[in-house]
C-alpha cells in the first residue's frame, strides 16, 4: 500500500551537455512500525543531449490576437534551434478544426537559416476556431511546442465572425515570500459570452500547474483568484492566465512555456517589542 509519495528534483553539479552518461542514485532511509531502520538505494541514468528550442516568428505569434478569414490558408512558420548543428531536423505541423476528431498534419519546409514553414489549408479554416502546435525531431530527441501535452494545450487561432476573449491584466513584477497572491484580470468576449478563466499557477522547476477558475455566462467578467503563499517561496512563482468562450475558443494572458514570473521578495520580521532606542531580531520569513 501507497503510505506517501514524493517529488525530488536535483541541479546537476555538471551542466556540460558532454554526451556522457550520468549516474543519478537516491538513497531512501526510515523506520518500520516496529522502529526497525530501512535503507533503500534506488540508481537511474540519463544522457544529456544538446537542447532544441522552437521559436515562433512575431507574424506566427500575432495570429491569435486577431481573427482570421474563413477559408484562407494560414501560414506557420517558426525557428528551430538546436547546439548541435550537425543533427538532421524533422519538424511537423499538426492543426484541426474545433469540429475535428484528431489532428492532421503536414511536414514543415526549411526555408532557410533553421526557419520552417507549413500552411494550414483554406478548407480546414472554419469558424469558430483552428488549434496547431508542432513537433520537431532530432537524432537525439523530440520536442514540442507547446511543450507539455500539446494536443490539449495547442494554440488556438479563431476564424471570423469568432474572435478570441480578451483578457486585460496587469502582470505582477514583485511579490512577497509566503504571502498569498491576489490575481485579478477584466475579460471581454465581443462576439460571445466568456464561459471560464482560469488561472494556472506553480512553483518554479515545476512541471504541472494548478489550476483555479471560475465559470461564467457574461460578455464582460471580472475574475479574481488566489495563489496561496505556500506555493510562493523563494524558489519562485511562475503563472498565466487563460479565457474561454462558449465555443470553447481559448486565449491566454501568458503561456506554459512563457509564463509570468514575478520577483519573490524575503519579508524582514522582527520581535515583538522592538521600540525605538531599544535592540530589535529581525530574520528573513
Amino acid at each position: 500500500m501507497l503510505s506517501a509519495q514524493y517529488e525530488i528534483q536535483y541541479q546537476t553539479d555538471n551542466p556540460v551537455v558532454d554526451g556522457q552518461t550520468r549516474t543519478v542514485e537516491v538513497t531512501i532511509t526510515a523506520t518500520d512500525p516496529q522502529g526497525t531502520p530501512l535503507q533503500e538505494t534506488k540508481t537511474a541514468y540519463y544522457t544529456a543531449v544538446p537542447p532544441l528550442s522552437i521559436e515562433l516568428t512575431s507574424e506566427t505569434e500575432a495570429l491569435v490576437s486577431r481573427g482570421q478569414d474563413e477559408q484562407s490558408p494560414i501560414k506557420i512558420v517558426a525557428e528551430f534551434v538546436s547546439q548541435d548543428g550537425n543533427s538532421p531536423i524533422t519538424a511537423t505541423l499538426f492543426y484541426k478544426h474545433k469540429d475535428a476528431q484528431e489532428f492532421s498534419n503536414v511536414p514543415m519546409t526549411n526555408i532557410g537559416n533553421n526557419i520552417y514553414e507549413a500552411t494550414i489549408p483554406a478548407e480546414k479554416v472554419l469558424s469558430p476556431f483552428v488549434s496547431y502546435y508542432i513537433e520537431v525531431q532530432s537524432a537525439e530527441r523530440k520536442t514540442t511546442l507547446p511543450s507539455t501535452d500539446p494536443a490539449t494545450q495547442a494554440f488556438v487561432i479563431a476564424v471570423l465572425p469568432n474572435v478570441l476573449p480578451v483578457i486585460t491584466h496587469n502582470p505582477l513584477t514583485e511579490v512577497d515570500k509566503g504571502q498569498d497572491i491576489v490575481i485579478s484580470a477584466a475579460v471581454t468576449d465581443t462576439t460571445n459570452q466568456v464561459s471560464k478563466v482560469t488561472l494556472h499557477y506553480r512553483k518554479k522547476g515545476r512541471v504541472d500547474y494548478v489550476l483555479s477558475f471560475h465559470e461564467f455566462n457574461q460578455t464582460d467578467v471580472q475574475f479574481t483568484a488566489t495563489i496561496p503563499g505556500d506555493v510562493v517561496t523563494e524558489n519562485g512563482i511562475q503563472y498565466y492566465l487563460s479565457a474561454e468562450d462558449d465555443f470553447g475558443s481559448i486565449s491566454t494572458f501568458g503561456t506554459a512555456d512563457e509564463p509570468i514570473e514575478p520577483f519573490v521578495r524575503n519579508v524582514l520580521v522582527c520581535t515583538v517589542g522592538c521600540i525605538e532606542g531599544k535592540p530589535c531580531l529581525c530574520f528573513d520569513r
